[in-house]
């Protein structure tokens, strides 16, 4: 967990960021939604629970009680990082075209909206000319995504 590690948090998932000449990410909430698979990795979290998880067992978390001090409001963005999860046990960070950076978060955040607009694959599209793209592989160990990210931090 990135957050025991150190790091500050803006977001487990959506946020708003801005298209300025240096982008900006900026909190929407600063919740999480974890599994039973989640708690048997992070057990000293279970406490924090503020929900029963419902049919789908998935508990809400608020970071807000666990972090508070990591919890910043916005942050510049530094880079765009696709995760590639592998079963092969192998950990890297390598950089990417623009291509697939724009197929990535284009799959991964516009598509999921109940109504797409053109303006936002534009956003996309100029946001990614402003940072660089890095595709972050690995097998799911908390330890590596961690190291991958600090590496990244220290490059750009």
């Amino acid at each position: 967990n990135c957050l025991e590690r150190g790091f500050q948090y803006i977001s487990e998932d959506y946020c708003i960021v801005t298209n300025d000449a240096v982008p900006v990410a900026y909190s929407l909430y600063n919740s999480a939604k974890f599994t039973d698979f989640t708690f048997h990795l992070f057990p000293h979290l279970a406490s924090f629970k503020a929900n029963d998880g419902g049919k789908a067992a998935k508990f809400l978390v608020f970071y807000q009680d666990i972090y508070p001090d990591q919890i910043v409001r916005e942050v510049p963005l530094k880079a765009l990082v696709s995760l590639n999860l592998q079963s092969d046990g192998g950990a890297g960070l390598s950089p990417i075209d623009m291509h697939q950076t724009f197929l990535d978060m284009i799959s991964s955040t516009t598509l999921q909206n109940p109504v797409y607009e053109l303006s936002s694959t534009a956003f996309f599209h100029a946001l990614k000319q402003k940072l660089p793209s890095f595709e972050m592989t690995h097998d799911g160990y908390l330890e590596a995504s961690h190291d991958l990210l600090l590496n990244l931090l220290r490059k750009t």
